[in-house]
């Protein structure tokens, strides 16, 4: 940790990361512009370096054009990557709707209530060729149960990924246009067939093997939630995994198991050793041993679907791999920065992704928190050792991923260290067994015996971590946490890291500035929740919903209770700094400050007992005549929530424009807030 920043490629990797990130940031700088200043830099590098080599010394020039070479090189990578720069990408030739769509689906997202979802690219629109991916909903009640490699011409038309329609909800929109998909297209029985299947690449073998154990697993009896967990350990597919089980691994602080990860690519290692141990006789066979294992694990990242997090380590263990052959000293944070370089190189969109931050900054934060707390204690029995060592191992992660954990989840397991504890120890033999499993599967060679014993060893695992995870008041919820709770956070905790490895008084003292901004911080938004007063018309299906937020209290106006656990009130309370919710039944009329509201339902029948009303609220599709409406109470807006049928929308919002008055369709703006 003392010599952390001395290596070169640190530097350049975090350069790299702030080359992305403003390139992100600053989205309206052109490619030519940051192309004619990298070729600038480059030629200066360059031109020092033979000045530098002439003289047998390097100048502090030549690192400074190194270092922002590094920044723009990140910053053209990010631009590079970004499919609609480019004049093929479908955005730049959507025509009027419906249009006719060539579309090639290459991959199957998590399926909703109603639609089974993939990722397609788009060849070619009215005949035209061109490129990028987009969203495919097809309903549940089709015929074609899969559509995974096959080539698809429809007639439809390509929407816009709808953004956050409530406050303080998670951006779809946003998370998909960092994996370059930026529209969506809805398949019917009637608006598309199958032209053919796709060419074989990598990607469709490896889809085609996870198929074939899953079906030979399902031959052998492995079901439910048991099949769900074993595909989600051992081929990276959870997307099917029940809601309520993906809930239980999150309140044991245990959902990091559900993820491919170092744990699962060190036992595969191991397991890997041992079977090709005969070959590392000759100085040869080591070599070839080394090459075996790396490609034999980018097979297992492949069949896996490369998830940021089992690409993290197969790429760590690859530059091991190589610093091993190559007899170079080896430094893990280094080989981490290494791997990460690597990778932002070829996707830099990663970057942004909360999988791969996750997986980033738990390695890292065991890397240099973990020796920190290890060195608090040496235990002399070998038994007591392991599992101080292990109880580090797991506050360093859990320390370092606290504040990233809180910004994106709102929410922090207190019973992880229990989790963890009582399950971690015991992965290694399951995971090694489990291999074993998947691997006669992939062969078609499935044992009854096997199979029934890894199913058994899985519903033990989740009925350990059901029971964690029921325990009364076990996880800290709606907890709001911004970006600059974030930073500071994070300044914070690398300051301290400083401090305690260097025993500086500097960093001891900034280290509690630290802390009293941080502090002062939490006072403001203290502070400042108690001020807010406002009125929500929510956008929620099957309930009309209205909120009046007075400081940190909401009170709830609802056709329907709403638990604690819904997923709108849970954010909102994270976001708004609630406290306390108090639900009541639905109103049909409102005073807020000085602003009269009526509610009119499928009832169609409203009282004027209270004038003006400047604002009405249509909801269930009340069946009423909107110019007769208007014209005998004048509002100044309409407000129409999502339980209304389209027809009406569109009828009552023609009739608002004629006659100049505000219509606000919350299915398409969002809810409607009155400060």
């Amino acid at each position: 940790m003392k010599h952390l920043f001395h290596f070169t490629l640190i530097k350049l990797c975090l350069l790299l990361i702030l080359g992305i990130s403003l390139a992100h940031l600053f989205s309206g700088v052109s490619i030519k512009v940051i192309s004619f200043l990298l070729a600038i830099t480059l030629g200066t590098s360059l031109y020092l370096y033979r000045i530098a080599s002439n003289k047998f010394q390097q100048t502090i020039y030549f690192g400074a054009t190194i270092f922002l070479a590094t920044l723009l090189i990140g910053w053209f990578t990010y631009l590079v990557h970004q499919d609609t720069l480019y004049p093929s990408h479908y955005t730049h030739h959507t025509t009027s709707p419906p249009q006719k769509l060539s579309i090639e689906i290459t991959e199957t997202l998590k399926p909703s209530d109603y639609y089974y979802k993939y990722i397609g690219t788009i060849t070619h629109i009215n005949g035209q060729s061109t490129t990028g991916k987009v969203i495919v909903k097809q309903p549940k009640d089709s015929t074609q149960s899969n559509l995974l490699g096959l080539r698809l011409f429809c007639y439809t038309e390509i929407k816009k990924i709808p953004p956050p329609l409530n406050p303080y909800e998670f951006n779809y929109a946003s998370y998909m246009q960092h994996q370059q998909v930026y529209g969506q297209c809805n398949l019917t029985s009637q608006n598309y067939y199958i032209t053919d299947t796709l060419p074989t690449n990598l990607t469709l073998l490896a889809t085609r093997l996870r198929s074939k154990i899953i079906n030979n697993l399902k031959k052998a009896r492995l079901s439910g939630d048991e099949l769900e967990v074993t595909k989600a350990l051992f081929l990276g597919q959870r997307q099917n995994i029940s809601e309520d089980l993906y809930k239980d691994y999150i309140h044991a602080g245990v959902i990091h198991l559900l993820a491919i990860s170092g744990l699962h690519i060190s036992i595969l290692v191991m397991l890997l050793y041992y079977v090709l141990l005969p070959l590392r006789n000759t100085t040869t066979g080591i070599w070839i041993s080394g090459v075996l294992m790396v490609i034999l694990l980018w097979c297992f990242a492949f069949i896996t679907g490369l998830s940021p997090s089992v690409t993290r380590a197969v790429t760590m263990f690859t530059f091991v791999t190589i610093a091993l052959h190559l007899k170079r000293p080896q430094n893990s944070v280094h080989t981490l920065m290494a791997s990460a370089f690597f990778l932002l190189l070829i996707k830099p969109n990663m970057l942004f992704m909360a999988s791969f931050q996750l997986s980033y900054i738990a390695v890292l934060g065991i890397l240099t928190i973990q020796p920190l707390l290890a060195h608090l204690w040496r235990p002399s029995n070998s038994i007591i050792l392991y599992f101080w060592n292990m109880t580090t191992v797991m506050l360093a992660a859990q320390l370092a991923l606290l504040p990233i954990s809180l910004y994106y989840f709102h929410q922090y397991p207190l019973l992880f260290f229990i989790g963890n504890l009582c399950i971690v120890p015991f992965m290694s033999i399951l995971l090694g067994y489990g291999f074993l499993v998947i691997l006669l599967a992939a062969l078609g060679i499935t044992s009854p015996i096997l199979v029934k014993g890894l199913s058994y060893c899985i519903y033990s695992m989740n009925t350990l971590v059901n029971n964690i995870a029921t325990v009364k008041n076990g996880t800290l919820e709606n907890i709001y946490f911004d970006n600059n709770l974030l930073i500071l956070t994070y300044c914070l905790l690398f300051i301290a890291i400083l401090a305690f490895t260097y025993k500086h008084k500097k960093l001891l003292y900034s280290s509690l500035c630290l802390v009293l901004a941080l502090q002062g911080y939490l006072y403001y938004l203290n502070y400042y929740s108690k001020q807010q007063q406002q009125l929500i018309v929510f956008n929620t299906y099957g309930s009309h919903t209205v909120g009046i937020q007075n400081q940190q209290t909401l009170h709830l106006y609802t056709t329907s209770i709403l638990e604690n656990s819904n997923y709108l009130l849970k954010q909102y309370k994270a976001g708004a700094y609630i406290n306390t919710v108090k639900q009541n039944p639905l109103q049909h009329y409102y005073q807020y400050k000085n602003q009269h509201i009526l509610v009119v339902d499928s009832a169609a029948v409203y009282q004027l007992n209270h004038k003006p009303i400047d604002i009405v609220i249509l909801t269930q599709s009340p069946k009423l005549n909107m110019a007769r409406l208007l014209t005998t109470i004048q509002p100044n807006t309409i407000i129409a929530d999502a339980n209304n049928y389209p027809y009406l929308l569109k009828r009552w919002q023609k009739e608002c424009e004629l006659r100049h008055i505000t219509f606000h369709n919350t299915n398409t703006q969002g809810a409607y807030v009155i400060n």
